[in-house]
């Protein structure tokens, strides 16, 4: 983004709506200044409300939230996921990861948020999405932040919702992908993906409030 496009958004995005002359910096001519914010109104981000009055639309808000002020690109955030634990008299339903980080490995059933969506619903709709069940609102069980490392440098960056629900009854069919496993095994095994284990013992020790966990993994 040119940073007279990003100088109009910061300001807007201080006070608005603003005139064309309260906007045009100093030493900066006229029609090079026009030309960027008839861009920006291209782009949908800033409208004109009046005669030379403008302001933010809503995409231009929006795009304002992965900006930092002065920043002419957008500022990498984590990812936010769900993973949710099902349970069934001492066993545990787990994903084997088809792709990387991690393929080949388990881990809990998981899967990022739409944007608006609930933690709560993305887990239900992830569930249904990977194992065919249709499970009621499963429970926070707790949050946990997740650097994954490759050579000491951060690769992914994950605030991950954990969530919890107990099965009534053992499905009658699943995917291949997904397979119940008795939970007091699970520590031996070496097929786990490094998150999978202290997720685990997170949720075995938590209390009756949501944990906090901050977990970091070197690939």
């Amino acid at each position: 983004m040119h940073y007279l496009q990003k100088y109009i958004l910061d300001r807007l995005r201080f006070e608005q709506p603003l005139s064309y002359s309260a906007m045009l910096p100093d030493n900066v001519e006229s029609s090079l200044f026009q030309y960027h914010l008839k861009l920006l109104q291209k782009d949908g981000l800033v409208e004109k409300q009046g005669r030379g009055i403008y302001a933010l639309t809503h995409e231009g808000q929006a795009a304002l939230e992965y900006m930092s002020i002065g920043r002419t690109t957008q500022v990498r955030m984590p990812k936010v996921i769900t993973y949710t634990l099902l349970t069934h008299k001492g066993q545990a339903l787990l994903l084997r990861k088809q792709k990387e980080p991690y393929r080949n490995l388990l881990e809990l059933i998981g899967g990022k948020l739409h944007f608006g969506e609930s933690a709560e619903h993305a887990a239900q709709r992830d569930v249904h999405e990977k194992s065919g069940l249709s499970i009621p609102l499963p429970v926070l069980a707790g949050v946990a932040n997740v650097m994954i490392l490759q050579q000491g440098k951060p690769l992914t960056h994950m605030i991950v919702y954990v969530h919890t629900r107990e099965l009534a009854a053992l499905p009658q069919e699943l995917p291949v992908t997904v397979q119940f496993y008795p939970t007091d095994s699970l520590a031996g095994r070496d097929d786990l993906a490094p998150t999978t284990l202290p997720l685990l013992n997170a949720i075995a020790a938590r209390g009756k409030t949501p944990f906090v966990l901050t977990l970091n993994v070197e690939l």
